[in-house]
């Protein structure tokens, strides 16, 4: 995500740093969960949740306040799922801006998702989809010409208006514009790679029954391969978790490395986030973009999701862009085998 959709995301409040109400009678025991996408990372704790928007606390145990800036915190309800414009809670209730638009024209409670068969929630921009238990996806969008998937998939991660997920012995990718056909951009099929993780510029996937060998494609770069991975993530670099370090790599070769030793690694547009061996959150930026962003516009802040409220008047709708449009990631190109 660009610094302009940054500027999109976000509604000038004033730099505040809210009290977190509860913080410290939290247990330490209590497992940490993360939830990270684009520029905001949301922690669940127990039966609360907690996030942050811009910048990121570099090391935080749950108990008190972490440093940096919380941009939404509830006591009594997890987060599911986080994107650019939206955070659903896992009673199926959402929160954002359906649109592509700042917070600030308009607060908005969108349409509630029942969660009772729901295993799976992604969403990127202005659309939001789900995985029932059968593996069939649903999606909803406020701009016209949203389709279903046609796929059954075992998992789904999203990019713009383009769904990729893990299917029988592939990794498929479709576009979810009603006018895009399958064998046209945004659909891809990976043969012998599953569990996919996108973004603007990169797919990475795992080799089936060798999950340790990890390979991604970059937008106009070259594929790259890497072994005994544990985890990966895809931000605006694809980043690899070896256990005792953190590296994330772009597609001229460059390689950053974090003698970090963390497990369920996130990676978001401009950073990651790990749960360390002692159950602590830790965070790391790739590069200075949202540093100095924040340094640039001291009152760069997330709307509070306390404090959002249903609108009662007509909100307008976006356009698609066309299927030619490179928003929709040129690494996906006609349907290939490898």
């Amino acid at each position: 995500m660009h610094l302009l959709c940054i500027n999109l995301a976000v509604i000038a409040l004033g730099s505040f740093a809210a009290a977190c109400q509860g913080c410290e009678q939290r247990q330490l025991n209590q497992a940490l969960e993360l939830k990270v996408k684009g520029v905001v990372t949301c922690v669940n704790i127990g039966d609360s949740s907690t996030c942050f928007g811009g910048l990121q606390p570099e090391l935080w145990d749950g108990a008190g306040l972490p440093g940096v800036p919380i941009s939404f915190h509830r006591p009594d309800k997890t987060v599911a799922m986080v994107a650019p414009y939206q955070i659903c809670l896992e009673d199926g209730t959402c929160y954002g801006d359906a649109r592509m638009g700042s917070l600030a024209a308009a607060e908005a409670v969108l349409q509630q998702i029942d969660m009772r068969t729901v295993t799976e929630l992604a969403a990127d921009i202005n659309i939001v989809c789900w995985r029932d238990t059968s593996g069939e996806v649903e999606c909803r969008g406020e701009a016209e010409g949203v389709r279903a998937p046609k796929q059954k998939y075992k998992d789904i991660v999203m990019y713009s208006q383009t769904i990729c997920g893990s299917v029988d012995g592939a990794t498929q990718c479709e576009s979810l514009l009603a006018d895009t056909q399958n064998e046209g951009p945004g659909s891809l099929r990976w043969e012998g790679f599953e569990r996919p993780q996108m973004s603007e510029t990169l797919l990475c996937a795992r080799k089936i029954n060798e999950p340790g060998e990890v390979r991604c494609r970059f937008e106009e770069g070259p594929q790259i391969t890497l072994e005994r991975v544990k985890e990966y993530g895809a931000g605006e670099l694809a980043c690899f978790n070896f256990g005792k370090r953190v590296e994330c790599r772009s597609k001229h070769g460059d390689v950053s490395r974090f003698d970090v030793e963390v497990h369920s690694l996130a990676v978001g547009t401009n950073h990651f986030c790990g749960i360390t061996t002692n159950g602590e959150l830790l965070c790391r930026y790739l590069n200075d973009k949202i540093q100095t962003t924040v340094r640039e516009n001291r009152q760069l802040e997330f709307l509070s999701l306390e404090s959002w409220k249903e609108v009662h008047r007509p909100r307008s709708k976006i356009s698609f862009p066309t299927v030619q449009d490179k928003s929709h990631g040129p690494w996906i190109e006609a349907s290939e085998q490898e």
